[in-house]
């Protein structure tokens, strides 16, 4: 019984990084050759980000829908995708797991998530989180009254926002400390507060 658990559990791993590794190939080819030629084919700057994460939420659905077919989870956005409110709204959720985004940004497509500075700088990730107008932490360059602008902004034009009010991946079978830049944009905008608990 025993070696049948670890061959298990080996088996387990091994899918595990190989669709990681699928992810993160399939990230850099969505951000290098398919964004791109999507954005080319669009005039307007802000239906261009739309479409991308339209096609980006394609790829993370097929992700997730791979993922389950490996038993390496249980989850189907779609569900979630039905409850939804339509028009604008900001997303609140704990983050347990990588794939939280994948399955939050599957449900809503036109959703725009407010991400770590640190994650627009690495090569695989970057250009596809740009091409599709998500919003980049406070940093440097780049201070919380921008981040609140342009929230803002995407709030006003109809595309709800994704929240992670930790800031970071939650501790195990708990919650960190929340931040209040989400609630605030909420407030601001007048629109609901949507939580979601993974």
């Amino acid at each position: 019984m025993r070696v049948a658990t670890w061959g298990g559990q080996l088996i387990r791993m091994v899918l595990t990084v190989l669709t990681f590794l699928g992810f993160f190939v399939g990230t850099a080819v969505l951000g290098y050759i398919i964004l791109p030629w999507t954005r080319w084919r669009c005039d307007n700057p802000a239906e261009k980000d739309r479409h991308c994460r339209r096609v980006v939420a394609r790829g993370f659905l097929f992700f997730v829908d791979c993922m389950e077919q490996q038993r390496l989870l249980r989850c189907d956005p779609r569900p979630l995708a039905a409850q939804l409110p339509h028009g604008a709204f900001v997303m609140v959720a704990n983050h347990p797991t990588l794939v939280d985004v994948c399955v939050l940004l599957a449900a809503r497509p036109e959703m725009r998530c407010i991400v770590k500075s640190k994650l627009f700088r690495l090569p695989a990730v970057g250009p596809l989180l740009r091409m599709c107008g998500h919003i980049e932490t406070a940093n440097e360059t780049n201070g919380t009254a921008r981040v609140m602008e342009d929230a803002a902004r995407g709030l006003a034009a109809g595309d709800p926002l994704l929240f992670f009010p930790e800031g970071t991946r939650s501790p195990e079978l708990g919650l960190g400390r929340f931040r209040r830049g989400g609630f605030e944009v909420a407030c601001r905008a007048g629109l609901p507060v949507v939580a979601v608990l993974l």
